[in-house]
């Protein structure tokens, strides 16, 4: 994959602006997928950064505030060091709630913007004559360090570079004014061209993660997930305390060890495949997760509390495996057929996923003792209703 840098030298040396002009759109439409498709590592990844820069500002302004105390210094430095120490430390416990948590990337772009008046104030009220060094650090470390779309990165960067530019040069001498505004052009220039360098190869490397853990979660050969991600969504939702598995259902291929004896084991895989399909295409319409429970066995968790809309649901399954119309001689119905079983969670809400699991299992049992290709209800009083 060619990052940013790569693919602006390829355009310079062409010459072709309307391929550059694509090949722009391209990258930025790829870096929007890239961020949606991986909002919550980037989330936390900011997250773990700001608390870094947060702890690094707390120590920084805190010795410079203790060292100014006792150094010869301008009369208000000591006050501006104590309170961007202050609200660094007040942002370092802000951000340790979970409900701020979410907006880890707006926390840099304000530490951005106590650093930009920082610099601002001792450039331009303080140290009149000398350059501004902390803004041409801040242009070269904000595109590195703050993980966000390219637009409002660069947006901000730009901003602050002419805002400052324009109070520089109403200020300040007119040659100061001109050092500081081509130093800081130069570096703004240089952190955005970096800037999109490294983050384009920050979150190639989270996709290439994403994709890794998604691969140890997915069933290769249907393209479910597998039992691993189950109780991997199990757990979260024990830890998030909701109530979002309220009904679970159970899908047994029937008769299936007898198919694949008799037509092979990858006229076996075929039929899964096909049934994962099937599964997949519903998962994308309805409240449901499905997983590969193990062989022929498969798991659909559902946010639904009535008993009769989730028969429906899972007789209309059952249905369109038999519309599959998957040759089966050997069984008595001439095709492969589905058995399924499910529970719903209670009134009283008790039930645990695990509980409501084990609930669908002996729900699949009682289709399968009642003839199979059929779908049945775990009931309150652990009876079994069975419906063709």
């Amino acid at each position: 994959m060619h990052v940013i840098g790569n693919q602006l030298a390829v355009y310079a040396e062409k010459g072709n602006d309307a391929v550059m002009k694509v090949n722009f759109l391209a990258y930025f439409k790829r870096q929007s997928e890239l961020f949606q498709q991986n909002k919550r590592e980037i989330a936390k990844n900011n997250l773990e950064l700001l608390h870094g820069v947060l702890v690094c500002g707390c120590l920084v302004f805190g010795l410079l505030f203790i060292a100014s105390m006792f150094l010869p210094c301008y009369e208000n430095i000591p006050l501006i060091y104590c309170c961007m120490f202050c609200m660094m430390f007040i942002l370092l416990i802000a951000f340790r709630f979970s409900w701020i948590q979410h907006f880890a990337a707006g926390g840099f772009y304000l530490v951005s913007a106590m650093l930009f008046l920082l610099a601002a104030y001792i450039g331009l009220r303080i140290d009149v004559q000398q350059k501004t060094t902390v803004l041409i650090g801040l242009y070269c470390l904000a595109p590195l360090v703050i993980l966000d779309k390219s637009w409002r990165i660069n947006t901000a960067v730009l901003a602050s570079y002419l805002v400052y530019t324009m109070l520089a040069f109403l200020l300040k001498e007119h040659q100061a004014a001109l050092d500081d505004s081509l130093n800081s052009a130069c570096f703004a220039i240089s952190g955005i061209f970096v800037g999109e360098y490294m983050r384009f190869i920050r979150l190639d490397n989270i996709e290439l993660k994403r994709r890794a853990q998604l691969k140890m979660k997915t069933d290769f050969l249907t393209g479910l997930f597998n039992r691993r991600k189950l109780y991997e969504v199990i757990q979260n939702e024990k830890k998030a305390g909701t109530r979002k598995i309220n009904a679970v259902m159970m899908l047994d291929i029937d008769h299936f060890k007898r198919y694949n004896d008799c037509y092979g084991h990858p006229a076996g895989d075929i039929c899964l495949q096909k049934i994962g399909v099937l599964l997949k295409e519903y998962e994308k319409d309805e409240r449901a997760e499905t997983f590969r429970y193990g062989g022929e066995e498969f798991v659909v968790l559902m946010d639904i509390m009535d008993v009769n809309e989730m028969h429906d649901i899972a007789e209309m399954l059952r249905r369109k495996v038999w519309e599959l119309e998957i040759a089966f001689p050997q069984y008595r119905e001439g095709r492969l057929t589905l058995s399924i079983g499910f529970a719903v969670r209670g009134e009283e809400g008790k039930d645990t996923p695990e509980q409501l699991i084990a609930k669908a299992d002996k729900a699949l049992y009682g289709a399968k003792s009642g003839g199979r290709n059929r779908v049945c209800c775990y009931s309150a009083q652990s009876e079994l209703s069975t419906q063709r």
